[in-house]
């Protein structure tokens, strides 16, 4: 997930004559949207994050000359000063667009690799796309700039299938919008593609509406990685929510225990929800239609087995960083330090933590067996995935 916002006024990107619409082509790996494209000559793969109010955060490693200045850059942790770089040129193949007033932020130490599996330079941020009626289509793999003519207000919609929403009026860089609990309370929550859990809330938005006690910690925690570090998460059952006005039964959202980064701010919907949506977003209008073409508006839920895992660069293996306690890997006897060899008969090597994290999920119940290696002795333990999602108080 990324909350991270530029500390600077926003001016609007020049936006190029589309009479006819132009089509970018993406990936998706491991939950994100990857969108390869050139930046000022450089070809970079990107995580699309419309979480992310800026246009690029790639990698230091890549070399775009002398920086054209300093820029603060905060999250609900803090702020950081960090270089930027001014956007010459943008092309999505055959694609090219005209930016004016974007900037290329330093991303110091991306590992985004290691944690989607696959090669990563960094985030594209709603800037790049915030100018055209934009249509993120994960059906068919692209995006779509529409004509400015493309006005989807005039869209009817028959809310079961197809949803027409309206965008708050806190922020030309956010698409915040309103979910509402079961009984009616508010969250503002943004549209964030770069989140690849179902939602991601704080402690004291909960509390707010009455759904989690003040102070109180929730059992489970585990380590989420935002551009400023790790903070402290873990997972409830939110039952009955309207999320974004669509009618969610029942889904799991990640709570962070830090308060969230501003008033009008209260988290975000991750591509767990978005996944099954086009999704047209016109901020000039201030509207957002969404069709859902799965059939589907959340997953069951999922257990696991509270083991927690990084690649190690030097011995390129997937190292256990952590474990749940009352967790059925404390149960069965796995230690931090224990390097991942196999997750039911199949070798593991660096493939990403993401794609280990899938492995290890299942129905609850069900059986997994992990291998692993501990003082070069290999031993396999046996365990029954289980839910490690709390209530809320109501």
């Amino acid at each position: 997930m990324v909350t991270t916002a530029v500390v600077a006024a926003w001016t609007a990107v020049q936006v190029s004559a589309v009479t006819s619409p132009l089509e970018i082509p993406f990936r998706v790996v491991e939950n994100a949207i990857i969108i390869d494209a050139e930046v000022n000559g450089h070809k970079v793969a990107t995580v699309f994050d419309t979480g992310f109010s800026g246009a690029f955060a790639l990698t230091e490693s890549i070399d775009f000359g002398k920086p054209s200045g300093t820029i603060g850059v905060r999250d609900f942790v803090g702020t950081r000063a960090t270089s930027v770089y001014d956007v010459k040129k943008v092309k999505f193949g055959a694609v090219e667009l005209a930016p004016k007033n974007m900037q290329i932020l330093a991303q110091d130490g991306f590992e985004g690799s290691w944690s989607y599996g696959t090669h990563i330079d960094g985030l594209m941020g709603f800037d790049v796309v915030a100018p055209y009626v934009c249509e993120i289509n994960v059906q068919d793999r692209k995006i779509v700039l529409h004509p400015s003519t493309e006005d989807i207000t005039k869209r009817v919609p028959d809310n079961k299938r197809t949803f027409l929403l309206r965008v708050l009026p806190l922020s030309t860089r956010h698409i915040s919008m309103a979910t509402k609990t079961a009984d009616g309370q508010t969250l503002v929550m943004a549209l964030d593609t770069g989140n690849a859990g179902y939602a991601t809330t704080h402690t004291d938005s909960l509390a707010r509406v009455g759904l989690w006690t003040e102070g109180k910690k929730g059992k489970w925690s585990f380590p989420s990685y935002i551009s400023s570090g790790a903070v402290e998460t873990f997972a409830v059952e939110v039952k009955d929510a309207k999320v974004f006005g669509i009618p969610v039964a029942k889904s799991v959202w990640d709570v962070i225990n830090l308060p969230s980064s501003g008033a009008d701010s209260d988290g975000t919907i991750g591509f767990q929800f978005l996944k099954n949506f086009n999704i047209t977003i016109d901020m000039k209008r201030r509207a957002v239609w969404m069709e859902n073409y799965t059939g589907k508006f959340a997953e069951d839920e999922v257990a696991t087995t509270g083991i927690t895992a990084f690649s190690d660069r030097k011995g390129n293996s997937m190292r256990v960083v952590r474990v749940l306690s009352e967790s059925p890997a404390q149960q069965a006897g796995v230690r931090v330090g224990d390097v991942i060899v196999a997750i039911d008969g199949e070798v593991i090597g660096n493939v990403g933590m993401r794609r280990v994290e899938q492995m290890l999920k299942g129905a609850a119940g069900s059986t997994v067996k992990v291998q692993v290696s501990r003082s070069g002795s290999l031993q396999t333990f046996e365990m029954k995935r289980a839910l490690l999602v709390n209530p809320l108080d109501r």
